[in-house]
C-alpha cells in the first residue's frame, strides 16, 4: 500500500471531518480508497484531529501514521505526564501549553513539540483511564471566549489619595488561542461592551460564536436552558452578527480556552505589570504596557517549526472570520419610564424633553439612548419615536413632533403659527379636492389670516375628536368637490353640507337635484313681467 505524505494525510482528515465520503475523498485527494480508510481509522483511534495535526511537523505526522516505516530516529526525552496531569488538575489556571513550555525550556534540543506532546499526553491518559484536560480541539475561527480575570491590581495614579483598582478583560480566539487583554476601571456594561468592540477590532474580524461565562453584563437570565441577554449586549450581537452561547452554569466545559488564556495572561502580562507597577500613572499607561507584553507573548516562537502564535492565528483563524461592519457600534444605555400626561419623556439627569405619540400616555416605554440619539420603544419593542439628542439652552428644552400631538393640541399649535403650508398639508392628507378647496378658500380672502379659522374648522371635521359628527375622508372630498364646482368658499357652506351628509347617513332624505344650491339663485326668468 502506498505511503502517503504529511500533506495528503492532513487533506484526508480535514475532508473527512467536513463530511465528505471516502469515494469523494479518493477523487479529490487522488489516493486509494484503502489508504483513506486506514488513515481515518488511525486518526479516530488516537484522537488525531486536523487542528492537532496543524501543529505537528511533517516528520511527526509520518511517525504517527507509519510508526514502523524506515529507520526511526532516537527517541527524545519523554515528558513526565503524571506530573503534568497533576498540575493541570490541581491549579485552576494551569494549561497544557504552560506545562509543555516548562518541559521544553529544560532542554529545547531533546524535547518534543507542543503538538506531539499533546498527542502523547492523550495516549497516556487513555492508557491510565483518565480524562485529558485542556487538550486543544477547536475549529478554526469559530468561537471567541470572553471573561474577566479574577485577579485585580492596584496602582498609584497621579492626583489620587488612594490606590486605584484596575480590572482586566480577557478574550481568546479559536484554535490559535490568540489572546486579547485590556485594563479597565470597572466591570460595568459600558466598559464590557467597549472591551468586546476593541477585541474584535484587534482580531480584525468576527467569529461565529461568542461565549461569555454568564457575566451579568452579558447574560440577564440563564435558567431552564433558556438564555436572555442584556439589552446592550444583544445590540452588540445584532450589530456584529455573531451568536452568543453562554457557558453552562454547572460544570462548564466551554470556559477552558479562556481560563487557559487567563492563566497565560497571569504569567506573561500581570506578573510584568506587578513588577513595574510604580512606572504606570494612568489607565492609558497600563493598557500601553499590556499591549507590549501581549505582543511579546504572541510573537514568542514556541515550536521548532519557527511559527509563533500570531502567525498561527493568521494562518488558521483569521481567514475564517467574518469581516467587521463598516460602521462602528454605538454604545447605548437603557431607561424605563411612564409617559406623563404631557406626552414628553426625558432621560434621567437631562432637562431636555422629547415627545412621543399621545396614545402612549400612562403606559411604560423603554428609552434607548446614546450620546447623540434617543429612541423610544413600547414594551412590545415597537419603535414609537426617534430623536437626535439636543444639548442646547434650557429655554429651548422641549422638542415636539406635531404628529405626536392629540388633534385638539394640533389645532391649538397651528392657530398660534397661522401657517397656510400646515393647512394645505393637513388638507392633502384628506384628499385632492379638499386641498384644492382649502387653497381656493385662502386665496379668496385679501389676507389669508381671515380664512384661517374657517379652514381649520373644515379640516377638523374629519378628526376623531368630532365623534359621531365626524365626516369620513370620502364624504369631505365629495363636499369640497361640490364647493369647487359652485365656487362657494366659506365655512358655513361646508358646515351645512356636513349636516345634510350626516342626516342622510342616519337614514334621512338624501339631497336631490331640485334642492341643491346653484351659483345664481335667481335667473332672468324670475323677473319677467
Amino acid at each position: 500500500m502506498k505511503k502517503l505524505n504529511a500533506k495528503e494525510i492532513r487533506s484526508i482528515i480535514t475532508l473527512k471531518e467536513l463530511g465528505y465520503s471516502e469515494r469523494q475523498i479518493v477523487s479529490m485527494a487522488n489516493v486509494g480508497k484503502g489508504s483513506v480508510g486506514r488513515i481515518w481509522n488511525t486518526a479516530r483511534e488516537n484522537g488525531l484531529t486536523s487542528q492537532l495535526l496543524a501543529v505537528c511537523s511533517s516528520d511527526e505526522i509520518t511517525e504517527l501514521f507509519y510508526p514502523n516505516a524506515g529507520k526511526r530516529k532516537p527517541s527524545k526525552r519523554m515528558p513526565d505526564f503524571q506530573k503534568i496531569h497533576t498540575n493541570i488538575s490541581r491549579y485552576k489556571d494551569r494549561s497544557l501549553f504552560h506545562e509543555w513550555f516548562r518541559y521544553r525550556k529544560e532542554d529545547p534540543a531533546d524535547s518534543y513539540s507542543y503538538g506531539w506532546t499533546a498527542v502523547l499526553y492523550k495516549r497516556w491518559c487513555k492508557v491510565h483511564n483518565l480524562k485529558p484536560v485542556l487538550l486543544m480541539n477547536e475549529p478554526f475561527g469559530l468561537c471567541m471566549y470572553i471573561d474577566w480575570a479574577g485577579r485585580r491590581m492596584k496602582f498609584d495614579f497621579h492626583g489620587n489619595s488612594k490606590q486605584t483598582e484596575v480590572h482586566f478583560f480577557v478574550a481568546t480566539l479559536g484554535a490559535s488561542q490568540m489572546p486579547y487583554v485590556e485594563a479597565t476601571l470597572d466591570e460595568k456594561t459600558e466598559a464590557f461592551i467597549r472591551c468586546n468592540i476593541n477585541a474584535l477590532k484587534y482580531y480584525g474580524g468576527v467569529p461565529k460564536y461568542v461565549i461569555p461565562d454568564n457575566l451579568r453584563t452579558a447574560v440577564k437570565s440563564h435558567k431552564d436552558r433558556e438564555v436572555e441577554l442584556q439589552s446592550a449586549f444583544e445590540d452588540l450581537q445584532e450589530h456584529y452578527g455573531f451568536v452568543t452561547l453562554p457557558a453552562h452554569k454547572v460544570s462548564p466545559t466551554e470556559k477552558n480556552d479562556v481560563e487557559n488564556q487567563v492563566g497565560i495572561s497571569y504569567d506573561w502580562i500581570l506578573s510584568e505589570l506587578d513588577e513595574h507597577a510604580e512606572e504606570y500613572h494612568s489607565l492609558d499607561d497600563i493598557n500601553h504596557a499590556v499591549r507590549i507584553f501581549m505582543d511579546q507573548m504572541t510573537d514568542l516562537e514556541f515550536r521548532k517549526t519557527g511559527m509563533n502564535r500570531r502567525e498561527w492565528f493568521m494562518s488558521v483563524d483569521y481567514p475564517e472570520l467574518s469581516p467587521l461592519p463598516k460602521k462602528d457600534f454605538s454604545i447605548y444605555s437603557y431607561e424605563f419610564t411612564k409617559v406623563p400626561h404631557n406626552y414628553h419623556v426625558n432621560i434621567r439627569g437631562d432637562n431636555h424633553k422629547y415627545s412621543v405619540p399621545y396614545q402612549y400616555i400612562g403606559t411604560e416605554v423603554m428609552m434607548k439612548y446614546s450620546f447623540t440619539q434617543l429612541r423610544v420603544f413600547s414594551m412590545e419593542r415597537e419603535l414609537i419615536a426617534e430623536w437626535k439628542r439636543s444639548y442646547g439652552p434650557t429655554l429651548h428644552n422641549v422638542h415636539t413632533d406635531d404628529r405626536h400631538r392629540p388633534p385638539a393640541h394640533q389645532i391649538a399649535a397651528a392657530m398660534k403659527l397661522k401657517s397656510p403650508e400646515w393647512l394645505l398639508e393637513k388638507a392633502r392628507e384628506i384628499g385632492m379636492y379638499t386641498e384644492q378647496y382649502i387653497k381656493a378658500y385662502l386665496n379668496s380672502r385679501k389676507h389669508y389670516e381671515d380664512a384661517y379659522d374657517g379652514c381649520m374648522g373644515i379640516i377638523a371635521m374629519t378628526w376623531e375628536s368630532h365623534g359621531e359628527k365626524r365626516l369620513t375622508r370620502q364624504e369631505m372630498e365629495k363636499v369640497c368637490q361640490e364647493g369647487l364646482e359652485l365656487r362657494v368658499y366659506n365655512y358655513g357652506y361646508v358646515k351645512n353640507r356636513a349636516a345634510e351628509v350626516r342626516k342622510a347617513r342616519a337614514g334621512g332624505v338624501e339631497r336631490t337635484e331640485k334642492n341643491k344650491p346653484t351659483a345664481n339663485l335667481r335667473g332672468k326668468d324670475k323677473y319677467k313681467l
